[in-house]
């Protein structure tokens, strides 16, 4: 039997037991669930309300080279510290017009442009640069790319922008970054070779057998925020403009639809977490909020040990409705929303998270699933999401029940504390937990002595 087996037949024990009194509450079948006489009622629903002790911690093993966000900026907070983004991104022939003998095409200019789809800054930003180098070294696609990684490239930039970016005036920006003329001459000459069909090239372009180094997007030195890019909007580009003998423009196009990833350099002295110098080992300075924050590697843990005394201290009851509340505090800057979405990650027993487990069939050995998961065996992540004072809230009445469960069938608990994070691993945004807002509500049925 596999464990989502035995979680939804503990589940399914469960709910028997709690019917149990309902069927056998009258003599006369015709009444049954009508009436119920309270003074001969053996069973007592009651509801109890515990806090959860919550800690902040670090996490730097965060996988970077997932979904189609791209980052680049420097942004520093006061509580979480310092994160400078650093792009690197594969580039791959996406489709245009080749230029030939006939056309007489000839190479006028090559650009970037990149869709802009986030940020995080405190205020509008103002002349920010982003350079863009070659790499030296190569992305592999079946490698795993951390935060942490780095990849060398050549000191010389083959392009450079200077942008101001204001989010409440500028949806669905585009920011264009123009190329030096060497390396848009060496996309044009590989465009030129292929121009023949019968040639010799044409497979090598279309096929993806040309290799290009990546490129590199780097912040300046005095950037104040960080942009997200996507990678998969239609805009987001490599373009090798060409003009015919009369002045029209034809344009050939280069994808980031490859492998891609983003070093995250963190720094948090100075900060108020600056004691996070060791992954999981919980701050000092922050008792009164947890926090979590994708960019900085900081999460909250949240510990289960006030249920489990509970657990340990009774039997024969049954979970009727269990309920997680997060409350948290408005963020201080109006460009920096909270996370959007919680997920609950299990510290397993060798004192981690195993985040990409969390996405596999076995996710119940990893993470908190949805109610409806433990009933069919799927593998659907709890998802918690904030109502409109700022509250997450999530129901986990089987996960509760299959803990309550694991104590008096002698098993180990599925676990004893976990770890909120973002289900966007690159997310932009920011939360504050107030510790003494953290609980766990259950409303259950016991037996009355």
């Amino acid at each position: 039997m596999t464990l989502l087996d035995k979680l939804t037949h503990s589940y399914k024990s469960g709910l028997a037991l709690l019917l149990v009194p309902f069927f056998f509450a009258c003599d006369d079948p015709s009444e049954l669930g009508l009436e119920l006489n309270a003074e001969n009622n053996e069973f007592d629903t009651q509801k109890i309300e515990l806090v959860l002790p919550t800690s902040t911690i670090a996490i730097d093993s965060l996988r970077t080279d997932q979904f189609a966000a791209s980052l680049v900026g420097k942004y520093n907070d006061p509580v979480t510290g310092s994160v400078e983004a650093i792009s690197y991104n594969d580039y791959g022939v996406n489709g245009g017009t080749f230029p030939d003998s006939e056309n007489g095409l000839e190479f006028s200019r090559a650009f970037i442009r990149m869709a802009v789809f986030d940020s995080r800054m405190d205020q509008p930003l103002a002349g920010e640069t982003v350079n863009v180098y070659e790499a030296t070294d190569t992305l592999f696609n079946g490698a795993v790319y951390l935060s942490d990684r780095s990849i060398p490239y050549n000191e010389e930039p083959i392009g450079t922008a200077t942008y101001n970016y204001d989010p409440e005036i500028a949806e669905d920006s585009v920011l264009e970054i123009s190329l030096s003329d060497d390396f848009g001459l060496f996309l044009f000459d590989r465009l030129y070779k292929v121009s023949d069909p019968g040639g010799d090239y044409i497979d090598s372009l279309t096929q993806g057998l040309y290799h290009y180094n990546p490129l590199v997007f780097v912040p300046g030195t005095a950037n104040q925020g960080i942009i997200g890019f996507d990678l998969n909007a239609d805009t987001s580009a490599i373009y090798v403009e060409m003009v015919d003998s009369v002045g029209d423009m034809s344009y050939y196009t280069f994808d980031f639809r490859e492998k891609h990833y983003n070093q995250l350099i963190r720094d948090k002295s100075g900060s108020q977490l600056s004691d996070l110098t060791s992954e999981y080992m919980p701050s000092n300075n922050a008792t009164q909020y947890s926090y979590i924050d994708m960019l900085a590697g900081v999460y909250t843990k949240v510990d289960l040990q006030p249920y489990l005394d509970f657990i340990e201290s009774n039997s024969n009851l049954i979970i009727n409705n269990s309920t997680f509340q997060f409350e948290t505090v408005k963020s201080s800057s109006e460009y920096i929303d909270s996370l959007a979405q919680l997920n609950s990650f299990f510290i397993t027993n060798d004192g981690r998270i195993n985040g990409p487990a969390s996405l596999s069939a076995s996710a119940g050995l990893y993470a908190i699933l949805s109610e409806n998961s433990y009933l069919s065996s799927g593998s659907d992540l709890l998802v918690s999401v904030p109502d409109s004072s700022l509250t997450y809230q999530s129901n986990v009445t089987l996960f509760s029940q299959i803990l309550f469960d694991n104590f008096h069938e002698g098993e180990e608990y599925l676990t004893e504390e976990f770890v909120l994070t973002s289900p966007r691993t690159l997310s932009m945004n920011q939360t504050k937990l107030i510790n003494s807002e953290v609980k766990l509500t259950l409303y259950y049925t016991s037996i009355k002595k």
